[in-house]
């Protein structure tokens, strides 16, 4: 039966499950601690999970600063916050629940959104002011 965590650690069980020099290595840093074999265990486990970016069953966490950089990349050149998300592999849902709980990157992609309208009212502002007579040859 495989052991949970959440499940009492016996060292009877270690000395079958893990190489004796483990067993003996876990047994000591649990009594240098003085807490129990399994604890040193969960705690190890757990700083493990921390370190990858994973606690309990989460994935992996997509916001990384790349996918925000090309998110406001994306948005600058002119695409919707939809088919920018999917370009970065973010579901829109996704997208839309980083907005509301990380203030600092709704503020990020809404300047990039206001940069894209300024240029595309630019452009149409360049485009109104040609003539619209037909060039004569000079």
């Amino acid at each position: 039966m495989p052991m949970t965590i959440a499940e009492p650690v016996r060292t009877e069980t270690l000395r079958v499950a893990l190489p004796h020099d483990l067993a003996d290595y876990l047994r000591t840093l649990a009594a240098d601690q003085g807490c129990g074999v399994g604890e040193v265990v969960a705690s190890l486990v757990g700083d493990e999970a921390r370190r990858r970016g994973r606690l309990g069953h989460q994935h992996p966490k997509k916001m990384t600063p790349a996918v925000r950089a090309a998110l406001c990349r994306l948005l600058r050149e002119g695409y919707s916050r939809t088919a920018a998300a999917e370009r970065c592999g973010v579901s829109r849902q996704t997208l839309y629940y980083w907005l509301r709980h990380h203030d600092d990157f709704a503020h990020a992609l809404e300047a990039a959104e206001a940069e894209e309208d300024r240029v595309a009212a630019g452009a149409m502002l360049r485009r109104a002011r040609r003539t619209t007579k037909p060039r004569t040859a000079a």
